[in-house]
């Protein structure tokens, strides 16, 4: 940090006689250690508010206070003057009367299972019995096969 700059400004008539501007411009400037410390001391008379603004604060707190009773009306309108009827309107609305009831939707054509005649093994049957040692030989290449 550089430098610091103070700025005070007092009470004209709340500074004890004898006390000057110097002197406390002095005594604020010995409460800092930093080297470059400016210090401006201002000694004015405050002036008290006279009775005329003492109304002011209620003059100010009306415009937002006004804004929002004003706010409130019409949210009250809004609600009385239209959702409440609007309402009471469609309870007495039978809304199936309005609205057709959807078709029923109609049944997935399943196609018929299909029956397939049981197949006539009875010439195969003969052929094996004819031939034996074939229809081993058959089997044990099959078993070879699948190990």
């Amino acid at each position: 940090m550089k430098g610091l700059a103070v700025s005070v400004v007092l009470n004209q008539a709340a500074l004890p006689k004898g006390l000057t501007t110097e002197q406390v411009k002095a005594a604020i400037a010995a409460g800092f250690a930093y080297p470059n410390v400016s210090v401006n001391v201002l000694a004015s008379p405050f002036q008290k508010p006279s009775g005329g603004l003492a109304a002011a604060p209620l003059a100010a707190a009306a415009n937002p206070v006004a804004h929002a009773l004003l706010e409130v009306v019409a949210a009250l309108a809004l609600l009385f003057g239209l959702a409440l009827p609007a309402g009471r309107r469609l309870a007495n609305v039978n809304l199936k009367t309005l609205i057709p009831p959807p078709a029923p939707a109609p049944l997935p054509q399943r196609p018929l299972p299909v029956v397939v005649p049981p197949r006539d093994f009875t010439e195969l049957r003969d052929q094996a019995a004819e031939n034996i040692p074939g229809v081993a030989r058959l089997l044990q290449s099959w078993a070879e096969e699948n190990d």
